[in-house]
């Protein structure tokens, strides 16, 4: 079977296109250096947009995937550059090492802190380049985990740390493959699918390149979704749980278990997740400057915001600086009632027994909408529920949301509001043609109903 396609294209001139790009991205791109970047990055999703419309026969999706594969080893010996996240990984992880629990102490205290000198001429090599010296980590327990693992194999070599990272990454990259393909089996669906997520270039570039963590938190929330889907209800709690301690936010997709569950299966699988969710609680220290990170994180924190943005400005320009102060929590509500209204339509309207992606898909774009940031990599998870709802939308703004990194560029800076809210309103353009419209070329593509 042959996909139709508009781009008679030979597969290897593609791969090798392909490959070229996103090696150069990996290896050349800098984050104060927009042009640069940007050039790379287009350059990368034409090659991809080519690849998801190109003639592919099933039995070779596999090489597609092979090429993705390909590229990440390749990128195995590049640095971070694009982030400096690293350095807090390391920097958590270091402190574990010692027998030191990340949440207990800022960066800033710690250096402050003589009883701590011992360690001051390690720490201090990375120091001066974290970003948010002063506030406590707000990496989860797997991810802690992950980072100790690495800085004891790695001491306080960052480029080494950073090497050992990657193949953890793709380890994960692994199980999000075999889960993936398995879930598309499942429900009928064309194996082609598979390809928005797994050769994004916003996915390799950030997960793979940058090392954020949402290449585990997608790792077992698939392995979750497709333990539920062949009722293994206790391994399916179990990934959800692990999913959790990868990343917080995966916890959204929690109600739309219930659905497909029985009255005494919910409870076990609730049971397990709880579990699971004590683990993080008791690492954390409950004091307001153990939790302090995490309501920075949640409240305070601001780029790339759309809704949050808005209302701000809105708040400035009547001085309502009681409400200003609270558009984090407000909007966190907002999204929870959401949410919940929606479950609600799926369990009592639509009467759904099966996980149903769409909804899923829904919410995260209401978490990310409602959001006060929206870093590049936070769109990961909506490109891994791209492969089965919304693939035109997710893909499109995973082109569009690379432009915020004119932020770092010291000469380009002043045009990020601008750039914002361009981002926002073709988003939403997009999203109506996707759901008025459905792309025929897309459906052709991709042999969607």
């Amino acid at each position: 079977m042959k996909l139709n396609s508009p781009f008679p294209i030979h597969p290897t001139q593609l791969s090798i296109f392909f490959v070229l790009f996103m090696s150069a991205l990996q290896y050349c791109g800098q984050r104060e250096a927009f042009w640069t970047t940007a050039l790379l990055y287009l350059l990368s999703c034409l090659s991809y947009l080519l690849i998801l419309f190109s003639n592919t026969e099933v039995e070779k999706i596999s090489r597609w995937i092979g090429i993705g594969f390909l590229i990440r080893i390749m990128g195995i010996f590049a640095f971070p550059y694009l982030s400096d996240d690293i350095y807090r990984f390391w920097w958590d992880g270091f402190l574990i090492t010692k027998g030191i629990n990340p949440f207990s102490y800022t960066p800033t205290e710690l250096m402050q802190m003589e009883q701590m000198s011992s360690l001051h001429k390690d720490l201090g090599l990375h120091y001066s380049k974290l970003n948010s010296p002063n506030y406590h980590s707000v990496y989860p327990p797997l991810a802690q985990f992950v980072f100790s693992f690495s800085a004891r194999l790695a001491g306080a070599n960052i480029y080494i740390f950073s090497i050992i990272l990657k193949l953890v990454i793709l380890l994960a990259d692994l199980i999000i493959v075999f889960s993936a393909k398995k879930i598309l089996s499942i429900l009928s669906k064309h194996p082609k699918m598979l390809l928005i997520y797994f050769l994004n270039p916003l996915v390799i570039m950030e997960l793979n390149g940058n090392l954020h963590f949402e290449s585990w938190m997608i790792a077992f929330m698939g392995l979750s979704i497709l333990y539920l889907q062949q009722q293994k209800t206790i391994l399916s709690a179990a990934t959800l749980g692990m999913s959790f301690l990868a990343k917080m936010i995966s916890l959204i997709t929690f109600p739309w278990y219930l659905l497909t569950l029985r009255k005494k299966k919910s409870m076990t699988f609730s049971a397990i997740l709880i579990t699971f969710i004590s683990l993080f609680l008791l690492m954390i220290p409950w004091s307001k400057e153990g939790i302090s990170g995490f309501q920075l994180y949640f409240q305070k924190f601001e780029f790339n915001s759309s809704i949050y943005k808005l209302l701000q400005l809105f708040a400035e320009e009547n001085k309502w600086w009681k409400f200003k102060e609270n558009i984090g929590f407000i909007l966190a509500i907002i999204s929870l009632m959401t949410i919940l209204t929606l479950w609600l339509y799926d369990l009592l309207v639509e009467r759904e027994t099966k996980y149903k992606f769409q909804s899923v898909w829904y919410i995260w774009m209401v978490y990310l909408l409602m959001g006060s940031t929206v870093h590049p990599w936070y769109l990961t998870p909506i490109l891994f529920l791209a492969v089965f709802s919304h693939p035109l939308t997710s893909i499109a703004w995973s082109f569009m949301i690379v432009g915020t990194y004119i932020h770092y560029d010291p000469d380009l800076k002043h045009l990020f509001s601008g750039f914002v809210v361009l981002e926002y309103f073709f988003l939403f353009v997009i999203f109506i043609i996707e759901i008025k419209y459905k792309p025929q070329i897309f459906k052709n593509a991709f042999s969607l109903k």
